[in-house]
């Protein structure tokens, strides 16, 4: 990580909590309730973003791209069958 910022790992974990948060703002609409905090294991700092369920689903991309988690694996919500059963389910 300090290569990637070139700087101190405090500075650079700084920095990195501050990039999640920019692009969580900028790249997905609406917004999610998001906590980015650093924490330390094996004494090697990480950043970590929890996530939160929110009411305002589904979250898309900026350019309005659903995706759907299967697994390991993201793929592209189907509008037809898929993302009418989304807006469906969370509408009541």
């Amino acid at each position: 990580m300090r290569s990637t910022f070139r700087c101190e790992v405090s500075a650079a974990l700084k920095a990195q909590v501050e990039r999640l948060k920019t692009l969580m703002r900028e790249k997905i609409k609406p917004v999610p309730l998001v906590a980015v905090k650093q924490i330390t294991i094996r004494d090697h700092p990480i950043v970590v973003a929890d996530v939160e369920r929110g009411p305002q689903r589904p979250y898309a991309t900026h350019e309005n791209k659903v995706f759907i988690r299967k697994g390991a694996t993201n793929r592209l919500a189907d509008p037809h069958s898929e993302l009418s059963g989304l807006l469906a389910r969370d509408s009541y």
